[in-house]
């Protein structure tokens, strides 16, 4: 516009699996016109997913839409170009395989349809997560689950990122609260008899 001009959002992704446990410094170096007359700058967001296809089934499993990670060029085995494609009158077993690639990395992945079981969902009671609000400490009771189950259990913040994955064992659960900032937290546990208990935790 006038002087100004622009370059839309570019995203661009990285492969990172071979650097788990690593610390990373990115610099971004920006610059204006050699002669001075105009100046320069970015807006840079950064961000971390899973190198991994994520898969959602429609409620009945007629479709199912298969989604690569951000920031990649993509090439599917359906011969489809989209990040996104979807899957009609899905088969089990059948594999899909996508190739992803950017100016800085290539590589492939790879999702076999698996129709999930059909699962329970409970709330988990005041009564069955104490003390709640936290401070150091709280245990969970998974109601009507026995002394040996084997579960699952997710931790998202309050703007619903993924913080702790943990699998155990028991029906009795032990949080570490003085890990986590204070704030809201959305726990959800996934059990071997395929059921969900979701609740809400509070650090203080």
């Amino acid at each position: 516009y006038g002087g100004v001009r622009w370059k839309d959002w570019t995203i661009n992704g990285i492969n990172l699996l071979n650097n788990i446990g690593e610390n990373f410094t990115i610099d971004f170096t920006t610059y204006d016109c050699a002669q001075s007359g105009h100046y320069g700058y970015a807006y840079i967001s950064c961000g971390c997913m899973s190198k991994t296809i994520q898969a959602t089934y429609s409620q009945d499993s007629l479709f199912i839409t298969l989604t690569a990670p951000l920031g990649f060029n993509y090439l599917w085995n359906t011969g489809e170009t989209t990040r996104v494609i979807t899957i009609n009158n899905p088969i089990e077993g059948t594999i899909y395989t996508c190739n992803l690639n950017s100016n800085l990395c290539a590589f492939m992945l790879s999702y076999t349809i698996a129709f999930p079981l059909k699962v329970e969902e409970f709330i988990i009671n005041d009564l069955n997560i104490f003390p709640n609000p936290s401070t150091n400490s709280t245990i969970i009771n998974i109601p009507n689950e026995n002394i040996n189950c084997n579960y699952l259990l997710e931790i998202y913040n309050y703007n619903n990122q993924l913080i702790n994955r943990t699998h155990g064992n028991g029906n009795k659960i032990k949080l570490n609260t003085n890990e986590y900032s204070k704030g809201l937290y959305f726990i959800s546990i996934i059990t071997n008899s395929n059921k969900i208990y979701k609740t809400k935790l509070i650090v203080d």
